[in-house]
């Protein structure tokens, strides 16, 4: 991730938006997967670390573990889609184990941090009641969700 960089202007000011809610409207092969999954693990990431560039897109501001959720339509596009993408893009050395495969739990759908952070990865297919009670610092929404989902998060 700390070798990342937006391929245009448009992709930049969605990674640097500071607004409470955001989103980007875009069409296929944008980026939209990359630069959300980009922006989840710079959230975590302490600033030191983090280049220049990528600096302005850093939202979270405490130094306790960051806790993000990343959602999707359904497990096929988390197995096919974003999974690869978070492959891609780890900071292997940030990760708990030191790697992708030690550090993600199948089962539970959670990326695990060295410094205790999580990322939890979620599809609409799950009832959104389990969404309740939560507390994150941020969540993510790959393609627009239902509005359930939408209310629980």
């Amino acid at each position: 991730v700390l070798w990342f960089k937006p391929h245009s202007t448009a992709q930049h000011k969605f990674l640097a938006a500071k607004t409470p809610i955001q989103a980007a409207f875009c069409g296929n092969q944008f980026g939209k997967t990359c630069a959300s999954v980009v922006k989840a693990y710079i959230q975590h990431l302490p600033n030191e670390v983090l280049p220049k560039h990528l600096q302005p897109y850093k939202r979270v501001t405490h130094t306790d573990p960051v806790v993000g959720w990343l959602n999707c339509p359904s497990s096929g596009v988390l197995e096919s889609v974003i999974k690869p993408e978070l492959q891609k893009w780890a900071p292997r050395d940030f990760l708990f184990g030191g790697s992708f495969g030690k550090a993600y739990q199948k089962q539970e759908k959670v990326l695990r941090f060295k410094d205790g952070g999580r990322l939890h990865l979620f599809s609409y297919e799950m009832d959104a009641d389990k969404l309740v009670g939560a507390q994150v610092d941020y969540v993510i929404f790959d393609e627009p969700p239902p509005l359930a989902h939408w209310n629980e998060s």
